[in-house]
């Protein structure tokens, strides 16, 4: 069975504990996030290829939409802390992690529903430092998630960094074999300091192409529910004044 992109944050909470017990790291463990060295890393990592103009060209920010955002609906989770918004014509599917993640979806008529191209977003929290040790840092996290990413065959297509929110934030672009299907699942993560948010695109080769600006559209609508959208509301169609 193929599994859910949920599952990548699901690994983010198992892994990070098990980065304490790593003895034999090739760089101790800082305080705080660590995400900004990723791209340092890039040059060592044979997971992580260079990356091209192009991809850096997008590492200053989260994607640029380039879609309309007339109409879209807005989710927010009061367990998990977040707002994030989707087209008119998708349609939240259902939730994880007990309500702290959701899946939204566009509408695909006469597909099978356990093959539908969708969209993940939901939240892991960290574990605080055991003793004397300091918490493992976002890179740390995302590196060892990076090994036990699901399916058969897998190949990183792409790590970019970006900044969403105003938060540190990585893009992980991987392509796999599972269900003798081939599958590409784009998933940005956000370091929030005790918190990993990521929202994640789950479709076949052939839909990536109409998927991928909506998709890093709605990672740019992505906010912490307690701050105003960074997207600016619809202006309000003014009042006639009276004759």
């Amino acid at each position: 069975m193929r599994k859910h992109p949920a599952t990548i944050v699901l690994l983010l909470i198992s892994v990070s504990t098990g980065v304490y017990a790593q003895e034999s790291s090739s760089k101790p463990a800082s305080s705080g996030s660590n995400a900004n060295q990723a791209t340092k890393q890039a040059g060592t990592s044979s997971s992580k290829p260079a990356a091209s103009s192009g991809q850096r060209a997008a590492q200053t920010s989260a994607a640029q939409p380039k879609v309309s955002l007339k109409g879209w609906k807005t989710y927010c989770s009061e367990e998990g802390a977040y707002c994030i918004s989707y087209p008119p014509d998708w349609n939240v599917v259902g939730d994880v992690f007990e309500g702290t993640g959701v899946v939204m979806a566009p509408p695909q008529t006469g597909k099978d529903k356990s093959l539908w191209d969708e969209v993940t977003a939901s939240v892991a929290y960290l574990p605080e430092a055991q003793g004397d040790k300091e918490p493992p840092t976002f890179d740390e996290i995302l590196s060892v998630a990076m090994k036990d990413l699901p399916g058969k065959n897998v190949q990183t297509l792409q790590r970019t960094e970006l900044s969403v929110a105003k938060r540190p934030a990585e893009l992980v672009k991987v392509q796999y074999e599972d269900a003798g299907k081939t599958w590409v699942e784009e998933i940005v993560f956000i370091d929030d300091g005790d918190a990993i948010y990521s929202t994640a695109l789950r479709a076949v080769p052939e839909d990536l192409e109409k998927l991928e600006p909506v998709f890093r559209t709605i990672v740019a609508t992505w906010r912490p529910s307690e701050e105003a959208p960074a997207v600016p509301a619809a202006p309000a169609t003014p009042k006639k004044k009276p004759e």
